[in-house]
């Protein structure tokens, strides 16, 4: 690395401030630098020319609505285009499937800052929906799938911390921020989820998070599709508001989302839903993998025409 730094042997880009731009410009500069960005008092991104060497100046990105450019390199051509972080207010956009601190696999989540974050972003409101199996069960009976094998039968009250979730709904719950499930369903079909505490909320996402035989080791087969067809049946059945992530038990294991079943969603009328399944902040409002399906799937119409209320 070192050695690169002193003896470049390629192209090199610089990123910093209006004091790297000025020292790139002064004679005597390295003759295979590309490409300057720096920080700088602008709306947009402007761009200059010196030799060689392409400039440009960005906008500062941390205030809102936080923009950031993509910057595409085609030859001598340098093309830039600008993006925001902060949502539309008239898109009135959810984030409908986020986790709290009280989930086993959380990075940095906290309600309070959830909501700080989403505020910031500029989204209507967020909906949190914390993993049913991960408040009945403990963690090693959640991770080692026990409570997938043996479901709702092998739950005890020592594990039980659903109370302490609806103690978070208590003193967070708003207009703009709802409290939810996310189930888990078991291999025989059954919902993860007491009867008496699913009257508690206000969405309730099924989720399929394992199939019998399927493991990381083991690429799906066809007797898979027919277990997860199944699953799916029952959580359907059993009334849930939203199917949350509805292929990811195969996309783990290789197989990406078919964008067909997008697309017949969209023909059948069924209403979508966004959902970041955020556990990190940083992922709040992420929804750049649901609009790229969209448009894969030919919808180009009004977002609010397919999203659910």
């Amino acid at each position: 690395m070192e050695s690169e730094r002193r003896k470049p042997d390629g192209p090199i880009m610089t990123v910093g401030n209006a004091l790297t731009a000025k020292a790139v410009r002064a004679p005597g500069r390295h003759p295979a630098i590309v490409l300057t960005i720096a920080e700088g008092e602008t709306e947009r991104p402007a761009l200059s020319r010196d030799g060689n060497t392409t400039f440009v100046n960005v906008p500062t990105f941390c205030n809102a609505p936080f923009p950031f450019v993509v910057i595409t390199i085609d030859g001598e051509n340098v093309h830039c285009q600008q993006h925001e972080l902060s949502m539309a207010e008239n898109l009135a956009l959810w984030d409908r499937h986020l986790h709290t601190q009280m989930a086993y696999c959380n990075k940095t989540m906290t309600i309070e800052d959830a909501i700080a974050v989403s505020r910031v972003l500029g989204l209507a409101g967020i909906g949190f929906a914390e993993h049913s199996g991960q408040l009945y069960f403990d963690k090693q009976r959640y991770w080692d799938r026990s409570c997938l094998r043996e479901g709702m039968a092998a739950a005890v009250d020592a594990d039980n911390r659903m109370d302490e979730y609806l103690g978070l709904k208590l003193r967070h719950a708003q207009e703009s921020v709802g409290f939810g499930l996310e189930v888990d369903c078991d291999y025989h079909g059954n919902l993860l989820l007491r009867s008496d505490d699913r009257l508690q909320f206000d969405h309730i996402l099924g989720a399929i998070h394992g199939l019998p035989a399927l493991t990381r080791e083991r690429p799906p087969q066809k007797s898979d599709s027919s277990d997860f067809l199944h699953l799916v049946q029952m959580v359907l059945e059993a009334g849930v508001d939203v199917l949350a992530h509805p292929f990811r038990v195969f996309r783990r294991s290789g197989w990406e989302p078919p964008v067909e079943f997008i697309r017949i969603c969209l023909d059948s009328g069924v209403m979508l839903s966004f959902g970041s399944d955020a556990h990190d902040l940083s992922e709040i409002g992420d929804f750049a993998s649901h609009l790229a399906v969209l448009k894969a799937a030919g919808f180009d119409g009004v977002l609010s025409d397919v999203l659910a209320p």
